[in-house]
Formats: C-alpha cells, sequence, structure tokens
C-alpha cells in the first residue's frame, strides 16, 4: 500500500508540473497552439459541401444531389480522407512530446557469493526491487516545438489536399452530369429533324407519283433519313453511357432531370479578382505553401540537434523482497540531465539535405502559382468567347430556321430543288446543336473556374 501511494504522489506531481514545463522553450509553443488550422477539417469540408440527397429533394439524377451523392461514395476522396486522419494524427503525436514519459519496473536481483572463501560461504542476495520513473524534456533546442509547427502544416496541406481532390471528383460528376444532360437535348433536335424529313418524304413520293420528283431524289432522300437516324442512336447510346456512370458512381435511379445551373453569379466581373481570390483558396497553391512552411519548422528542428538538452527525472524504487541485512534503499530520486552534443556529423549533413528540401518546396510552391494563374488565364478566355459567341448562335438559328421555312415552302410549291432543302436543314441542326453544347461548355468553364478559385461548393449547383 504505502508503494501505491507513493507512485500516486509521483503521478499527481508530473501532471502539476507537465504544463509549466511544457513551455520551458518560450511562447512559440502557445503561439503554436493558438495558430493551428482548426477551420479547415474534412468534417468542414464535408459539411460545408455535402448535402445528402433524398428522394424527396433530388428526384432522379438533379445535379446538386447526384454530385454530392458522388463525391460521399468516391474511393478516391475516401483515402484523401484517411490521409487526414492519418497527419492529424501526427499532430496529436507531437503535442504528447510535452508530456512525461512513466515508466514501471521490475528488476529481480541473485548474487551469489564467489572468490577464494566461497566454498566455505552459502550466501546469496535476492533482491526484487520495483520502480517507477517519470522523465520530462524541459528544453531541446526547439525540436519540439518546431516538429509539431511542422505536423501541423503537413496536416493542413493534406486537408487542402483532399478539398482538391474533392473538386476534382467533383468536376468530373459535373462533367457526367452535363454530358448526358446534353445527349437528352440533341436527342431532341435530332428527332426533330428526323420528324421534319420524314414529313418532306411523304410529300416528296406523291410529287413523285405525279412526275415532278426523280427516284433519285427519293434516294437522296431515303440516305438522309438512314444518316439522321444513325445520328440520333448515336446521341443516344452516349447519353445512355454517361447515365449509366452516373448511377454507378451515385448509386441513384438512372434518370437525368433539371436543368444546368448558373454558376455566373458566383463569379467576379474582373479577371484579376478571380486570381487575387484564387492566391489566397486555391487549394492546390495552399497545399504547396503548407508543405514549404512545413520544409523551414524542419529545418528549424533539425538546428535543435546541436543545441544542448535538459531532462527532469524524478524515480521512487521499493524494495519488495528486501534480502536481510541490506541497506533500506526505498524512497524518491530527483535529477537534472544536460546534455550538450560536441561532435555530430550526421547532424550537420541533415541540416544540408533539409535546406535543399526547402528549395524544392518553394519551387513546386512557384510552379503551383504559375500552373494556377495559366489555368484561370485559359479558361477566363475561353469563358469570354463562349458568352461573345451566345447571342451569335441564337441569331443564327433563328436565320437558319426562316432559311429551312422558306426552302421548304419554295420545294412545296415545286420551286427550288431537294438539295436546296437538305442543306437548310442540315445547317438548322448543326446550328441548334452548336447552340446546346455552347450552354454545356460554359457550365463545365465556370465550374473549373470556381475550382481554380478554390470556392467550388456543391450547393452552387442549385436545388
Amino acid at each position: 500500500m504505502r508503494w501505491f501511494l507513493s507512485v500516486s504522489v509521483i503521478a499527481l506531481a508530473t501532471v502539476t508540473y507537465a504544463p509549466q514545463a511544457s513551455h520551458a522553450e518560450g511562447d512559440d509553443l502557445a503561439e503554436s497552439l493558438r495558430g493551428r488550422p482548426a477551420e479547415l477539417t474534412v468534417g468542414s469540408i464535408t459539411s460545408r459541401n455535402h448535402v445528402k440527397p433524398t428522394a424527396q429533394a433530388f428526384p432522379g439524377f438533379v445535379l446538386r444531389g447526384t454530385v454530392s451523392e458522388i463525391t460521399a461514395r468516391d474511393p478516391r476522396l475516401l483515402e484523401a480522407s484517411a490521409n487526414v486522419r492519418v497527419m492529424e494524427a501526427g499532430v496529436v503525436e507531437q503535442l504528447m512530446r510535452f508530456t512525461p514519459v512513466v515508466t514501471a519496473s521490475l528488476d529481480t536481483q541473485l548474487d551469489i557469493a564467489t572468490g577464494p572463501d566461497s566454498l566455505f560461504r552459502h550466501e546469496s542476495i535476492n533482491d526484487t526491487i520495483g520502480k517507477v520513473a517519470v522523465s520530462l524534456p524541459l528544453y531541446t533546442g526547439g525540436q519540439r516545438t518546431y516538429s509539431l509547427k511542422r505536423a501541423e502544416e503537413l496536416a493542413l496541406a493534406e486537408r487542402y489536399r483532399f478539398q482538391a481532390a474533392r473538386d476534382d471528383v467533383a468536376i468530373e460528376a459535373v462533367g457526367l452530369w452535363v454530358e448526358a444532360w446534353l445527349s437528352k437535348r440533341e436527342a431532341v433536335i435530332v428527332d426533330d429533324r428526323l420528324g421534319r424529313l420524314k414529313r418532306l418524304r411523304t410529300s416528296l413520293a406523291s410529287r413523285q407519283t405525279q412526275g415532278f420528283a426523280s427516284a433519285s431524289d427519293v434516294a437522296r432522300l431515303d440516305a438522309e433519313i438512314a444518316g439522321a437516324r444513325r445520328s440520333y442512336n448515336d446521341v443516344v447510346a452516349k447519353g445512355a453511357k454517361a447515365t449509366a456512370r452516373l448511377g454507378t458512381l451515385s448509386g441513384l435511379p438512372t434518370r437525368v432531370s433539371g436543368e444546368l445551373p448558373r454558376l455566373s453569379r458566383h463569379l467576379p466581373a474582373d479577371k484579376g479578382q478571380l486570381v487575387a481570390m484564387a492566391r489566397r483558396t486555391n487549394p492546390n497553391l495552399q497545399a504547396a505553401a503548407a508543405d514549404y512552411r512545413a520544409s523551414i519548422h524542419q529545418q528549424r528542428a533539425s538546428y535543435g540537434r546541436l543545441l544542448p538538452r535538459v531532462d527532469a527525472t524524478a524515480e521512487y524504487r521499493y524494495d519488495m523482497e528486501r534480502a536481510p541485512q541490506t541497506r533500506h534503499r526505498d524512497g524518491f530520486t530527483f535529477g537534472l540531465s544536460l546534455k550538450v552534443p560536441l561532435v555530430d556529423l550526421a547532424t550537420g549533413a541533415a541540416n544540408e539535405a533539409d535546406r535543399a528540401r526547402s528549395d524544392a518546396a518553394l519551387a513546386r510552391e512557384a510552379q503551383s502559382l504559375n500552373s494556377m494563374e495559366i489555368e484561370i488565364d485559359s479558361l477566363w478566355l475561353d469563358r469570354q468567347s463562349l458568352r461573345a459567341n451566345k447571342q451569335a448562335l441564337d441569331d443564327e438559328v433563328a436565320a437558319r430556321k426562316r432559311s429551312a421555312d422558306a426552302a421548304r415552302d419554295r420545294f412545296s410549291k415545286g420551286f427550288g430543288d431537294l438539295e436546296e432543302v437538305i442543306d437548310a436543314e442540315n445547317a438548322l441542326d448543326d446550328s441548334r446543336r452548336a447552340a446546346v453544347l455552347s450552354k454545356g461548355q460554359a457550365v463545365m468553364v465556370e465550374a473549373r473556374l470556381l475550382a481554380a478559385a478554390g470556392t467550388f461548393k456543391v450547393a452552387m449547383l442549385g436545388q
């Protein structure tokens, strides 16, 4: 019982002393703990961007619910989430290095007398000694503090990589949904064209019986109808493949419904504002910056190995089976340990390697910045081109429709030829499909711009 009470005294003293000792290396640790990036976690990213769909809220494949479900199920994000937890556990590990280490041991010793007179002695000493030792580093030259800061930066970088992976998965899902949506609209356009060609075929057959159309005209129109039917089948098959992939990735019923989202309202009017925003929030750039800061902290932690180290130790020992006529050795022992490295060539080489790693990390950060700005420049020009062409495409569709109507009217009255009608119908079909495709391209460009800026959220995709 006395031994148990003694151990309790040591544990209480350790708990009381540890918080003071934890700050023995200055205010850097407190600053580090206050500045820990708690606002960006896997949980916050998920709660901010993942909206659990229900059958009532998201009937069929409405875009927001589909993308939300895909990002919740994608194995790449599950892996990225696990990597974040690994890094966060590393932060806890470094924090625990500021706490004392408590060890318990049980030693048994058997001493047998030897020597010239051992033949005349039959003595042995059998001791069983229990020990509880506490060790607490007081000063490590900044190794613990900077190792903690490095772990925090690595965890932050991994969270940003998770965000980048989530954005990539979401953009891929948006692309699949837009492809399926466009296929449905294209199928309507091609089906409308097929109906017009069939009606023209009926009119042409009537004219052939009256002797006003040749067999070659009928064959020419039949070939055009067959081509339109083939085009319709291709469009339907493309949409079916995209829809099937959505079904596999999301586990939702295979049906696409809803309209394209309006993402332009989430983008600034000026490209400079978007670039400035991206420099602050682009996940790949922020991950590279965090990696660079982690490399700087690693350098400082390595320098600490060249500085003195001070440890406090405390031990309580109790002779559980004391041999007769032996000295009483129960009690506490306290001490301080000072270690001064005199020659450590390996640490010097490690410091050089850490400096080189920092240079490489800084270069990667610069490359991430260049890649981000180039991507935004390209996407912004694409967006400007699509916006400029939008009205032109609408005007072209209207003009092509008037031209096709006029060609059919002239042909029905016996003026003009079949080729003129077919050319007008083909031109109308091409312009209508181009107008629809430009809408999908605009959505994808704007989604990629938001992702490049680091501000893309699933909630932006509408209801």
